[in-house]
């Protein structure tokens, strides 16, 4: 009515509108929260294990967690930040701007908020991951390096790594592996998280591929990893008690030891943490299944769903790093094996639970739209 003063809510516009960001952020919690309990149960109970069985000292564990927490700060934004340049590339370049400024359009901001607090569980995870690597006993009685070894031989007719560095043995291309197998590696599996947790398209499959992600660290690189305890044939002589065996793999990594992020250095370090019993991200020592290849098959079955027509360039990078693993010496032909097939498994498995509201996947165009509503 004419003469009414309306008065503003409690709070003003900035209460007004933080209502709408909180039920929004409260809204795709809940669509996830499957996905984050596990994410977050993995975290907290990792290090409670870790804790519990004295791998390291109280002032180490505490002295990690804050280094973990530090990093948490740096790899989140720089996830967000890498896979908006992916963005930015994907689309054509009269649509860039606008596209990349409506992700931070209010109505984007919970979706933001969301996806950071998703990379911050993921990173704790991959924390965790490595924490609870250092509990994998190496060698001894209990170990199966030559077990693997035997077994890999007689499935190939002789030790794979050894036959590929007597065909060609090449200081170029072990600097040329080593650059997709740790760099390339690296940003993709990053790059392609990020992809999962931020992209709408996404929304329907979100959880399940989250879940997929955490079986690959937790299916594979900790309790497979634990139950057929091995080192790889890069460690070999150190834990299978044959310096000779795998002899000609070793000279091929020293011959590069020089070279920045290479195989003899991060070797060294490796062993260097595990002698002095210390916790690190990305450390501990373990080849049966491989985390690594598991890791590109699902990247690999991401961008098959979201990208069909470019399912076949995933799937034959996912084959450059089963050639990596093995060519520098961290893996067995059979931890490539085993990860592929599981994987795959796990990935028909998880597609058999329900999705949000019991809907059915979306179509590959919509997965693969990066932009839209929020």
């Amino acid at each position: 009515m004419p003469g009414i003063l309306v008065l503003p809510p409690p709070g003003g516009r900035r209460a007004a509108a933080a209502r709408p960001f909180r039920a929004a952020f409260v809204e795709r919690l809940a669509a996830d929260r499957v996905a984050l309990a596990a994410l977050a149960l993995y975290a907290i109970g990792g290090f409670a294990l870790v804790a519990a069985s004295d791998a390291a000292g109280v002032p180490e564990t505490l002295w990690f967690l804050a280094r973990t927490a530090a990093t948490t700060v740096l790899v989140v934004p720089l996830a967000i930040a890498g896979w908006l340049v992916a963005l930015a590339l994907a689309i054509p370049a009269r649509r860039s701007f606008a596209a990349l400024a409506a992700e931070f359009a209010p109505e984007k901001r919970p979706r933001l908020a969301t996806a950071a607090l998703t990379l911050a569980l993921l990173h704790w995870d991959n924390a965790t991951y490595s924490t609870l690597k250092r509990l994998i006993p190496l060698g001894g009685p209990g170990g199966w390096d030559r077990t693997l070894a035997d077994l890999d031989a007689r499935l190939h007719g002789g030790d794979v790594g050894t036959a590929l560095h007597r065909l060609v043995d090449a200081p170029w291309l072990v600097r040329l592996v080593e650059l997709n197998y740790f760099v390339v590696w690296t940003g993709t599996v990053a790059i392609v998280t990020a992809w999962i947790v931020l992209a709408r398209g996404f929304d329907r499959s979100r959880s399940r591929l989250i879940l997929l992600y955490l079986f690959v660290l937790v299916g594979l690189g900790n309790v497979a990893a634990r139950l057929f305890a091995s080192a790889g044939p890069l460690f070999y002589g150190r834990f299978g008690g044959d310096e000779a065996r795998f002899a000609t793999i070793t000279a091929a990594m020293d011959r590069g030891s020089d070279a920045v992020l290479s195989t003899a250095g991060l070797r060294d370090y490796l062993l260097a943490l595990h002698d002095a019993g210390r916790l690190d991200i990305g450390t501990g020592i373990s080849a049966f299944p491989s985390v690594h290849l598991g890791l590109a098959v699902f990247v690999a079955l991401a961008v098959g769903e979201a990208a069909p027509r470019r399912r076949g360039i995933a799937w034959a990078w996912t084959a450059t790093i089963l050639f990596g693993s093995v060519h520098l010496g961290w893996h067995y032909a059979i931890d490539g094996y085993v990860s592929v097939l599981a994987v795959l498994a796990a990935d028909r498995l998880l597609r058999l639970l329900p999705g949000p509201k019991g809907g059915k996947p979306r179509s590959a165009k919509a997965v693969a739209d990066p932009v839209g509503r929020a």
